[in-house]
């Protein structure tokens, strides 16, 4: 990853951070080379429907560093390259120092002339060259001693508490009073200055928190956020526990106490969310209420441990071209990713195997004893009789039609992948991936 995995963890992870040393990376990789380019080589691109593309595009965002660049605000950058780089051309470092100074970040840009993708020597022999010349030690060493909030121990009865020891390198000095916080997924990253997205109104768009610090109380300003969650940062805190929140969004204005910040830094269990039409202090939870772990897009269901469960009840020929179908996505995703799939039969998926994998279950609901349990938590129908799908109130019954779908698979695992797909022997019949 290089450069680029220093974007992707600046960027989704900003809390975390002291500072940025990117070198030579590329902002994304549908960009960086020809065999990445997004459906411009794709055979079947002529029969895409833009709407169709748009979504599937919309998936991929969370991996766009350039469109996360204001969670970098008030953090240190460092870019360079080698002008006569042939690996990364130098427009991609260029064009992220441009975005890094609209959003008014701290940004020191070098480009190397001579140089290509790597040297031993930058300006001296043997002097650290592209990973550890003494730009790059100056730069880490001085934002490695930023001082941190003195450690205060107090004790009351048995127990103990410390602050400001969560670490030596944590910045607690001269905060900066604004942030906005920019998110296309919950599920990939953390928050920033605290604050975290746990929902979006609507789904892969862009949501953004634009806070603004005062000494008593923080002003945000929300776009497209359905609930979101606080806890105070090591790195550059806000004090929440001391400021009351005044919340805008397109519905207007909402007053939280300090009581009810208070109340959701100390358990996980209460939240902020957004309601019909005002936002409340939630502290319901459910096991398919969608939060960043149990999000899509489906891909996640393989970040984990995971397991293929084949269906065993319908006839030979069925359970066979099932168990194929498994047998190809175990192979697939270990000569792809190096992923090892265990496939299991459902009538041997135990309750532990279920709590400890994610699933992807294969067969509908007639071939498959564990499928019923998942598609009826989603507003997909599956009409074994006539062989149709129906989404609320359209009706699919195209040949070879699938369904491609997530489904809730506990409270702390990403929601299981749906895939519907006819199998020769039923001639419209389905196998499902749950």
């Amino acid at each position: 990853m290089g450069d680029h995995g220093a974007w992707h963890l600046a960027t989704h992870f900003p809390d975390r951070a002291l500072g940025v040393v990117a070198l030579a990376g590329w902002i994304k990789k549908e960009d960086y080379g020809d065999s990445n380019l997004f459906f411009r080589h794709d055979i079947a691109n002529s029969d895409v429907d833009p709407a169709v593309k748009a979504v599937m595009e919309a998936c991929i965002a969370e991996n766009d560093v350039d469109r996360h660049v204001s969670n970098l605000q008030n953090i240190p950058v460092l870019a360079r390259i080698g002008a006569n780089d042939r690996t990364v051309h130098p427009y991609f470092v260029r064009r992220m120092y441009r975005l890094l100074q609209a959003w008014n970040i701290s940004v020191e840009y070098t480009e190397l002339a001579d140089k290509e993708h790597w040297w031993w020597d930058t300006v001296e022999t043997n002097d650290g060259g592209a990973v550890n010349d003494k730009q790059l030690r100056d730069f880490m060493l001085k934002h490695m001693k930023i001082p941190s909030a003195p450690n205060t121990e107090s004790c009351h009865g048995d127990s103990c508490s410390q602050q400001g020891a969560a670490s030596k390198y944590s910045q607690g000095v001269n905060n900066p009073s604004t942030f906005t916080l920019t998110t296309m997924n919950p599920a990939f990253g953390e928050g920033l200055r605290g604050l975290r997205i746990l929902q979006q109104v609507v789904p892969f768009r862009r949501s953004r928190v634009k806070g603004t610090i005062s000494e008593n109380k923080v002003i945000l300003e929300i776009e497209n956020v359905a609930a979101f969650i606080l806890e105070e940062p090591d790195n550059r805190p806000v004090a929440w526990k001391g400021k009351s929140i005044e919340l805008y969004d397109i519905d207007g204005r909402r007053k939280f106490s300090q009581g009810d910040v208070i109340k959701v830094l100390a358990s996980k269990n209460f939240y902020f969310c957004r309601g019909r039409d005002v936002w409340l202090l939630w502290t319901t939870y459910s096991g398919d209420h969608r939060l960043p772990v149990t999000m899509g897009p489906s891909r996640r269901v393989a970040e984990r441990p995971f397991i293929i469960v084949t269906g065993t009840l319908s006839s030979p020929s069925v359970t066979q071209a099932i168990q194929e179908l498994a047998v190809y996505i175990a192979n697939l995703f270990y000569v792809t990713s190096d992923t090892l799939a265990p496939v299991v039969p459902d009538v041997d998926l135990t309750d532990a195997l279920k709590d400890k994998y994610n699933l992807v279950v294969l067969g509908n609901i007639g071939e498959n004893s564990h499928t019923k349990e998942f598609i009826d938590k989603v507003p997909i129908h599956y009409h074994e009789e006539d062989h149709l799908f129906y989404l609320n109130k359209c009706e699919f019954s195209e040949f070879k039609t699938g369904a491609l779908f997530l489904a809730p698979h506990g409270s702390d695992r990403p929601w299981g992948v749906a895939l519907s797909d006819p199998l020769p022997q039923q001639g419209t019949g389905s196998a499902s991936l749950i």
